[in-house]
């Protein structure tokens, strides 16, 4: 018997020869059958048992045959649909289907900054230099009351200036950077800062402050 099937079909118009079979024999042929679908190789000597069991035999070829090129279809479908399921037919498919139908994807090059959200289908967000400069002044409110937004805001527009391309700011050309370290650096040499200006100009709360070019 073929691998992975675990039963077999006896027709019940059997009956008709083993109703002729003194029921010695009718037992012999039930268990000869049973260890042929178990791949035993029965022998037998007994001439009537071998007349008995050859059409049986010949059933039990054509009946696997035939499960087997069903078997094969129901792969092939299966694999169609599976295509059908994760590709896009108007785009090249370079992904592989194996032989226990799972799908190899192939591997692109990301080359931006980018957030993927899978669903059924990929949907990519640029990481643009606005959105960046937003997260970096959002790095400096925690500063406020230390260093004061008009600081702040000198230190702000002097980082975020752009190359000449405009894909990327200052500060995200530095191959090194500790922003409080920054700060304090900033802040010695900042005149207005040294002399308290700062200070009294910052606002009593994070809710009150109005600085054109950082949104706190």
């Amino acid at each position: 018997m073929a691998e992975n099937k675990a039963s077999f079909i006896l027709y019940s118009d059997l009956i008709h020869t083993v109703s002729k079979l003194p029921d010695e024999v009718a037992g012999k042929l039930l268990k000869h059958i049973l260890e042929y679908v178990n791949d035993k190789d029965p022998q037998t000597d007994d001439i009537l048992l071998q007349v008995a069991f050859e059409p049986i035999k010949l059933q039990l070829k054509r009946d696997l045959k035939q499960w087997e090129s069903e078997r094969s279809m129901r792969s092939e479908a299966g694999k169609k649909g599976m295509q059908n399921r994760w590709h896009n037919k108007d785009n090249t498919d370079n992904s592989v289907i194996t032989k226990d139908n799972t799908v190899i994807k192939p591997i692109t090059n990301i080359t931006d900054n980018v957030t993927v959200t899978v669903n059924d289908t990929v949907t990519v967000k640029k990481n643009t230099l606005e959105d960046r400069k937003l997260k970096f002044a959002d790095t400096l409110k925690p500063f406020i009351d230390k260093f004061g937004k008009t600081m702040l805001n000198e230190f702000y527009r002097y980082w975020t200036e752009p190359n000449r391309s405009g894909t990327k700011f200052r500060q995200e050309m530095e191959k090194a950077w500790d922003l409080e370290r920054r700060l304090d650096t900033w802040a010695k040499k900042d005149i207005t800062f040294t002399n308290g200006a700062n200070f009294q100009q910052k606002p009593d709360t994070l809710k009150d402050v109005n600085i054109d070019e950082i949104k706190y």
